[in-house]
């Protein structure tokens, strides 16, 4: 700037002098002047120009990046059964599109126990109101868990829900994965040994005539596509048959050790069925572009899903078991959860793997 100055005084000072001639009082004073409005000028378009800069800025970090949405979790005991009851607690929730429903459920609830791994539930919650959701626990043990909840709003935009919740030691109800009772006839949880970094079992017993079996890889390299395919089998080492849970073939959740990465997975990948749905009916013109932001309950309604939805859905349908593609984003230590659907009881295989 102190050179920009100097140019602009040189010019009103001796830009009009022959060569070799001394500038007169008057022209030098002028000189001064027209700097100093000049310095004046600059300062002000440099400070408007950060001001701009910084407002531009602001504007992008609160309204186009990504921010997770605050919520909060606590279990509430009354009459001996516990309750997880999921409020999203950001004032920003409050002007969003309403949620609409992904594979038939408004949320997929996942709890998982820290430090340990050793327990996992994949839960469905009830809507109460707009920004409160409920589930009946089913028989965890007690401890501090991390919830992930995935949901998907009208405009297609999907996104998972954080936080932290203890949950209390509640009675031994005695229940199966596959029972109903209060809970969804959905819900499903596993209790495990701890999270082991090196195991050398790739089998799963899933029930006394039941074994899921994973078909790994010999290495497991970092951002490298893949594809984690199981087996089932019986005691007598026959293919088991697969139903639908959830209209998939199955669903796989993944979780880095230091929960820095989880993933929820269909044997058509990590994407949102709703999301897809919406964005190819918007297309056709079979439901509004638009969205009821702020309402409870969306404008378009989905339809049934048509038979190439339901194939990519299934997956790849080989006889004996399920494959999800995935690419793991960071090297570590992870657990997955496979569940599958046999005789009309979920079914959850835990595995511990590394990657490089």
């Amino acid at each position: 700037m102190g050179l920009l100055l100097s140019v602009i005084g040189a010019a009103v000072r001796e830009s009009v002098l022959e060569a070799g001639v001394e500038p007169p009082p008057r022209r030098r004073w002028g000189a001064r002047g027209v700097m100093a409005v000049g310095a004046v000028v600059l300062v002000s378009l440099l400070w408007g120009g950060k001001h701009w800069w910084d407002l531009e800025a602001a504007n992008y970090r609160n309204h186009r990046l990504y921010h997770p949405i605050k919520s909060d979790a606590r279990v509430l005991t009354d009459n001996g059964q516990r309750t997880l009851r999921l409020e999203i607690a950001d004032r920003k929730f409050a002007g969003f599109a309403p949620l609409v429903p992904d594979h038939g459920k408004l949320m997929h609830l996942f709890l998982v126990r820290e430090p340990k791994l050793d327990a996992f539930a994949h839960l469905h919650p009830i809507k109460r109101d707009r920004k409160t959701f409920e589930s009946v626990l089913p028989d965890l043990p007690a401890g501090s868990y991390r919830l992930y909840a995935d949901v998907t709003y009208e405009t297609g935009s999907a996104d998972t829900l954080t936080t932290a919740v203890e949950v209390p030691e509640g009675p031994r109800s005695g229940l199966s994965a596959s029972a109903s009772g209060p809970l969804d006839p959905d819900d499903s949880w596993r209790i495990a040994p701890a999270f082991n970094a090196n195991p050398a079992n790739r089998e799963c017993r899933l029930a006394p005539d039941c074994i899921m079996t994973w078909r790994a890889p010999e290495r497991i390299v970092v951002n490298q596509p893949l594809s984690l395919r199981f087996t089932v089998n019986d005691a007598n080492g026959q293919p088991v048959a697969l139903e639908p849970y959830l209209g998939m073939r199955g669903h796989l959740a993944l979780r880095r050790e230091d929960g820095s990465v989880f993933t929820h997975l269909h044997p058509g990948g990590s994407a949102s069925m709703a999301a897809m749905q919406l964005s190819v009916l918007r297309a056709e013109g079979k439901v509004s572009l638009g969205a009821n932001f702020g309402k409870d309950d969306p404008l378009c309604k989905l339809l049934a899903t048509s038979p190439a939805a339901e194939e990519w859905l299934r997956g790849s349908a080989w006889a004996d078991g399920v494959s999800f593609p995935y690419a793991f984003p960071k090297p570590g230590n992870y657990r997955l959860w496979v569940q599958i659907k046999v005789k009309g009881e979920i079914l959850t295989g835990v595995y511990d793997l590394k990657v490089d």
